[in-house]
């Protein structure tokens, strides 16, 4: 299955390729025109979903940010980062163990099997759950499902992680989007997109398909989701077919209603950094009302992606509503034009009520603030200068296809390998990069 959308975390972005052109020409927009294509968008939106939506969502957005407001005390009020020389050792390995979190949430896993196998030729033979990994009280790494795969006479093992976990449920929400509205879902490799669901048939045979989503979502409501996966997935075999969803409900509303106070000491913290009435902070103060509006109803309906699927699987337009309610995130759309052109490729965010201007351009300044503060961050927690960063191609700003800003039109080479150097340049106001460059300067 080649890639046709992906859904970048935390920045809140969903791209369509090239390949998928639903909204080429934004006079006549294409739209989805069968559903599997409805499916592939209503995929990545579910990401979106659980990144605002979940404890593991909120969890990693919360890390990120708490990376750049360390990040920040390396600049030096010139708009460049002076790197970690002369930071505190303990500071410098708090930034080690927040990297370290954010990678083993985000990383694809382990996994010997040949990309082209299918999940009916493989046969789960042991799985067993590794611990997770901690220091300074920080969880620097999640657990592990370690599995054995018999495939043609051969034992390959695989890991199994949160990326895993978030893809699976996302493919098996996606299938079960498609064939409610009467359409044939798209085939898929079997890692990530099938992973749980072949351990599911390993540990627990008897349970059906919304059974191991529900233990996905449930999981998902954890710091450590794939420990709470596999004791749930046991735990339901055991139980008999009748009880084994109210007793998830039960659970997962448990789970939510014990994390209440941390939940909102958590959210505090984060908005406690963005006092001030300015773009990026009022964007990311508008994503915590969402992440506390969307557990206040996770709390009560804790599977309601399934309730999702239902209504708008019987009347599709309910999905403007379905995103109303829950929230809606950038969207590039690909295009068979030249890539070195402004705008050869089209942004959109949806028509909401809170998607004011200023929201609207905070949200692309943390995209640009996270791509810039990532190019400095090594895996050792240290900070590097920003006089350190290569002009490459692989350093690009990450809105060079979509932009017509005074920049790119006039100095694109910079947008192309440089961005940071915006900053350099006077007329740089409509410039997302260099305003979040400005938004990272240390209080005065």
């Amino acid at each position: 299955m080649a890639t046709i959308a992906s859904y970048l975390p935390e920045s809140q972005i969903i791209t369509l390729s090239k390949d998928f052109p639903a909204l080429t020409d934004p006079d006549e927009l294409a739209g989805f025109k069968n559903p599997v294509q409805f499916g592939v968008f209503f995929h990545e939106w579910i990401h979106f979903l659980h990144n605002i939506s979940t404890i593991n969502g909120l969890s990693l957005f919360c890390t990120q940010i708490v990376l750049w407001s360390n990040f920040r005390w390396a600049m030096d009020n010139q708009d460049v980062c002076i790197g970690s020389i002369g930071m505190d050792q303990e500071n410098i390995n708090f930034n080690k163990d927040f990297y370290s979190y954010i990678y083993s949430n985000r990383r694809l896993h382990h996994c010997e099997l040949p990309s082209y196998v299918k999940l009916n030729e493989l046969l789960f033979e042991n799985a067993e759950i590794s611990d997770f990994e901690v220091s300074n009280d920080q969880v620097t790494s999640t657990s592990l499902i370690n599995c054995t795969i018999l495939y043609c006479g051969k034992k390959y093992s695989l890991d199994i992680g949160v990326l895993e976990i978030l893809e699976s449920a996302a493919f098996m929400l996606e299938c079960k989007f498609i064939n409610a509205m009467n359409g044939s879902p798209q085939e898929a490799p079997f890692h990530p997109y099938q992973t749980v669901k072949g351990l599911a048939e390993g540990i627990a045979p008897s349970l059906n398909e919304d059974d191991i989503v529900c233990c996905m979502l449930a999981a998902l409501q954890s710091n450590n989701a794939p420990y709470v996966l596999f004791n749930l997935l046991k735990d339901c075999e055991l139980k008999h077919t009748d009880c084994r969803h109210e007793n998830l409900v039960s659970l997962a509303k448990a789970q939510l209603k014990e994390q209440d106070e941390l939940i909102e000491n958590s959210l505090d913290q984060i908005c406690s950094y963005f006092p001030n009435n300015e773009p990026m902070g009022n964007f990311i103060k508008l994503t915590i009302k969402r992440i506390k509006k969307n557990l206040a109803y996770r709390n009560e309906h804790p599977f309601f992606e399934l309730d999702i699927i239902k209504n708008v699987a019987e009347r599709n337009e309910m999905m403007n509503e379905v995103i109303r309610q829950f929230g809606g995130c950038t969207i590039i759309q690909k295009r068979y034009e030249d890539d070195e052109e402004p705008q050869c490729d089209i942004m959109y965010d949806f028509d909401l009520p809170e998607n004011n201007e200023s929201n609207l351009f905070g949200s692309k300044m943390l995209r640009a603030c996270f791509h810039f503060m990532f190019l400095h961050y090594k895996s050792s927690g240290e900070i590097i200068k920003t006089e350190s960063l290569d002009e490459s191609p692989s350093n690009k700003c990450p809105f060079y296809t979509v932009c017509c800003s005074s920049i790119r039109m006039s100095n694109s080479n910079v947008c192309a390998e440089s961005p940071w150097k915006s900053m350099l340049i006077n007329d740089n106001k409509d410039c997302y990069y260099a305003a979040a460059i400005k938004a990272t300067n240390p209080p005065t």
